[in-house]
């Protein structure tokens, strides 16, 4: 993970170099947007409609459902330098959140 302070040198130039924002294509954006709705309206149903539509494999509701064997499976399966990192970022979110908190 790469830090950076407004005490380094360089520092404007480094900072605008993170801000890589992209406009969005207005056609993915809307098909996302129609996703997002769709999902919230009719939960499960719409979520196995578009996998199904955006070519993902053919799902039943029972097969949304992950076991904790498949997720240690998963977790077992990360490189060490991996899991070391998302648990960084774990960490991360949860004591921004905590530091927001009122």
């Amino acid at each position: 993970m790469r830090i950076v302070r407004c005490s380094d040198k360089g520092y404007d130039r480094k900072l605008s170099s993170l801000n890589r924002r992209s406009a969005p294509d207005p056609a993915v954006q809307a098909t996302v947007t129609e996703v997002f709705a769709a999902i919230a309206k009719d939960g499960d149903r719409a979520l196995l409609h578009y996998t199904e539509k955006f070519g993902g494999p053919k799902l039943t509701p029972a097969k949304l459902r992950v076991s904790e064997k498949e997720i240690a499976a998963a977790v077992e399966a990360l490189p060490a330098k991996v899991h070391k990192a998302i648990l960084a970022a774990r960490a991360n979110v949860a004591a921004f959140a905590k530091a927001s908190l009122r």
